[in-house]
């Protein structure tokens, strides 16, 4: 399956906990009527101390196909009536393939923690060689974090959607783990290679699943 990520941050006016009851209530009503959709989750802060984005939502797809079939429908443009209604701000839209460590955990519960960072490649590297990067290079370096359940890397599919290349997720039994694991000898070391690689930071936010819907 693909999943379209959607990354909302909030008008200045507007708390968090408006944002989530809203989102709940008025947004994710209209998104569960997307034709072909698979599975709806939304992403809400699990922490204060990253606060680029205020949550993301996934919608499930078999294919690239079915994405762009779905996203064109009107059931899924009046979900998107949300966003203008309330000034919201949507800096972050992908639809990507998620390419999970076989090794580590694969299953997204409510409650899970999600460290997630989108990353944008300098222009003279091609997206194959910054995948072959993260899955060859970088993923055993990612393995070795304490208190990580698994690595995940989201790459890009889409050719109408260019706001970032890829989407790690590092995925943590709880916010505490989350903590140690970011404070790391070993998560350090792969932010300085990347850095050396001259892969750049779009946004990053620490995550809990709210809401999951099958």
């Amino acid at each position: 399956m693909v999943k379209y990520i959607v990354a909302m941050k909030r008008p200045s006016t507007m708390s968090v906990e408006e944002l989530e009851k809203r989102w709940l209530e008025e947004l994710a009503p209209d998104a569960r009527k997307t034709p072909g959709l698979r599975k709806y989750i939304v992403n809400f802060p699990a922490d204060e101390w990253i606060d680029s984005l205020d949550g993301f939502a996934e919608l499930w797809f078999d294919d690239l196909t079915a994405a762009r079939n779905g996203l064109a429908t009107p059931e899924f443009t009046e979900a998107r009536y949300f966003i203008g209604r309330y000034n919201i701000a949507i800096p972050l839209r992908m639809v990507v393939q998620e390419y999970p460590h076989p090794q580590g955990n694969d299953t997204i519960e409510a409650g899970l923690i999600r460290y997630c960072t989108y990353l944008k490649r300098p222009v003279n590297k091609p997206k194959p060689e910054m995948f072959r990067i993260l899955l060859e290079e970088i993923t055993p370096m990612m393995l070795k974090i304490p208190g990580l359940t698994n690595y995940v890397v989201d790459f890009d599919i889409s050719a109408w959607l260019d706001t970032s290349d890829c989407m790690e997720e590092l995925r943590f039994d709880s916010l505490e783990d989350a903590k140690k694991g970011l404070a790391s000898p070993e998560y350090i070391e792969t932010r300085r290679v990347l850095g050396n690689l001259a892969f750049m930071t779009v946004a990053r936010n620490m995550v809990k699943a709210n809401h999951v819907e099958v």
